[in-house]
């Protein structure tokens, strides 16, 4: 899920994504796509932060309530806000603030690349998967090749 500001609206914006990817480690920059239809496209073509919020296999109502069109996705949400400006979410597996550094053509979606500039996780939670069309659950493997 990426979320940012909106300045010109005086609110945040968010999306659920599909994936997200390191695009290098030194400087540490990821990327993400949004889809150029998107209701929150504006609101992402001028923040110069964002965040991504990896969700936890708790927060799967969270991940559909904002793949959703709405108009205001963070009522009654749970959130703070990180140094960059981006909005957090609470209960996250990881967070990655992030300056954007630049937003490139990708056909029919735009490319977010960002520098990130902070990082947190909760080793204690499961990531929430989406897989083949559905919610799925990740299975780990201890040293010994058993499953936990």
């Amino acid at each position: 899920m990426v979320t940012a500001p909106d300045v010109e609206e005086g609110r945040y914006v968010g999306v659920t994504v599909n994936s997200f990817t390191s695009v290098s480690l030194d400087p540490p920059l990821i990327l993400w796509s949004l889809d150029r239809n998107a209701q929150s496209r504006s609101a992402f073509e001028r923040s110069d932060c964002f965040a991504v919020n990896v969700l936890s296999s708790e927060q799967r109502q969270i991940s559909s309530h904002f793949a959703r069109k709405q108009n205001d996705k963070f009522d009654g949400m749970e959130v703070t806000t990180g140094a960059e400006g981006a909005p957090l979410l609470e209960g996250c597996v990881a967070r990655f603030q992030c300056r954007r550094e630049q937003m490139l053509d990708g056909g029919d979606h735009l490319i977010f690349v960002g520098t990130v500039t902070d990082f947190d996780t909760d080793p204690k939670r499961e990531p929430l998967v989406f897989y083949r069309g559905r919610y799925s659950n990740v299975q780990l493997e201890d040293a010994s090749g058993d499953v936990r």
